[in-house]
């Protein structure tokens, strides 16, 4: 879920918008339940990734916001190609 407001940009030196991503526990939890907890380490890296933040200016954070889902994709691709394997 993501949130967007206005807040003061000490970047931009104004008010911008800025958004807060917040993962979808309830979510995560029934895939975790679902999946007899292989699920938990992905939905911990996508909180640490970046699910607790305190808003991003949206002028300055759009390339690195792609990059980090990008990488975060990645990630739960080689994960779940882990999991199958076994």
């Amino acid at each position: 879920m993501i949130r967007q407001r206005l807040k003061h940009c000490g970047k931009c030196n104004k008010t911008t918008t800025h958004s807060f991503d917040e993962p979808n526990h309830i979510l995560h939890l029934l895939l975790s339940l679902i999946t007899a907890g292989c699920w938990v380490p992905i939905w911990l890296l996508i909180v640490i990734a970046g699910g607790f933040s305190f808003g991003k200016c949206v002028e300055h954070s759009m390339k690195f916001s792609t990059r980090l889902r990008i990488a975060a994709g990645v990630g739960i691709a080689i994960y779940i190609l882990f999991m199958v394997s076994l």
